[in-house]
């Protein structure tokens, strides 16, 4: 028996996605955020958390899912990604929960709202789907040197 995956759910207009725990470092309630001329339209900036500059990305933009409305639920996922710390602002952090290999379905081909490169898998949990991402495919190792040199 397989130990189970720890990962941190969390919410974007209303959908529940997860990423591996692995990866989350904190989450933020209120970040100041600075913007930052010319970057890509889903980097909102940069802020300090921790004693480090961190950039700011707006995962739905970057996921074209929409954009973020701030509001007293907005989170920060403070993860660590090819030795760069980002920023990405999601709707609400719901929970961090246990899945079960079995609880693993692989994604089905017929997504149109978001690249199925970027799904790692489905989560069957009770009575709802849980996408998790594959923050690899999100963000290439070129993108993240890029925003680290913001």
């Amino acid at each position: 028996m397989t130990d189970p995956l720890k990962v941190i759910v969390f919410k974007m207009n209303e959908q529940c996605f997860a990423l591996e725990l692995d990866y989350v470092q904190s989450i933020e309630r209120n970040v100041d955020i600075t913007e930052v001329p010319d970057a890509p339209r889903y980097v909102k900036g940069i802020c300090h958390i921790h004693g480090e500059v961190v950039p700011v990305i707006e995962l739905k933009e970057r996921l074209s899912f929409g954009t973020t409305t701030y509001d007293e639920t907005t989170r920060y996922l403070i993860v660590q990604l090819y030795d760069t710390k980002l920023g990405l602002v999601i709707d609400d952090a719901c929970d961090v929960v246990d899945i079960e290999t079995e609880q693993l379905h692989d994604v089905p081909g017929i997504s149109q709202w978001i690249d199925h490169q970027f799904i790692k898998h489905v989560v069957k949990m009770e009575d709802e789907l849980i996408i998790m991402l594959q923050l690899e495919n999100v963000f290439q190792e070129a993108d993240v040197e890029l925003f680290s040199s913001v």
